[in-house]
């Protein structure tokens, strides 16, 4: 803030003019994002996006390419890795839910593709860019998307 703000009349408000930089995280359906896999339940996954947007992966949204044994253990078909808290998971963003305005899930889907899944697996065949880098590259083009929207 610069400057000085005025009080109207008898209002208990200030009002000035202020400038400020936002950064702003807007997942698109159909768009891939990484999280960090927080629980592990027979019925979901839940990861963090970026360290602070849950993220629910529903078993009908994964079957594809994970499975449960008889244990109720969840595990990755292609390698017969155990899906655990920690690991990291690509996942296609496929809707949200809101209940209120600080409340909401990204709800995600793994399909059996090349570009999703545990990271470890896509990482070593596909070289992706690291989270903090897509982060950072999301960022921008959203900047650059407010910034249009501005002028």
């Amino acid at each position: 803030m610069e400057g000085t703000g005025g009080i109207l009349d008898e209002n208990p408000e200030i009002l000035m003019d202020i400038k400020y930089k936002a950064k702003i995280f807007y997942p698109q359906k159909g768009k891939l994002l990484v999280g960090k896999i927080t629980q592990v339940f027979q019925t979901h996954v839940t990861a963090l996006v970026f360290g602070q947007f849950n993220a629910l992966l529903w078993l009908c949204n994964i079957q594809s390419t994970f499975r449960i044994d008889e244990e109720e253990d969840i595990y990755c078909i292609k390698t017969g890795q155990k899906v655990e808290v920690g690991e990291y998971v690509q996942f296609e963003v496929a809707g949200f839910e809101v209940e209120s305005e600080d409340n909401y899930q990204i709800i995600g889907r793994v399909e059996k593709t090349e570009d999703q899944g545990l990271c470890e697996l896509i990482k070593a065949k596909h070289n992706l860019l690291s989270q903090f880098q897509a982060l950072e590259a999301t960022l921008m083009e959203n900047q650059e998307k407010i910034a249009e929207m501005g002028e």
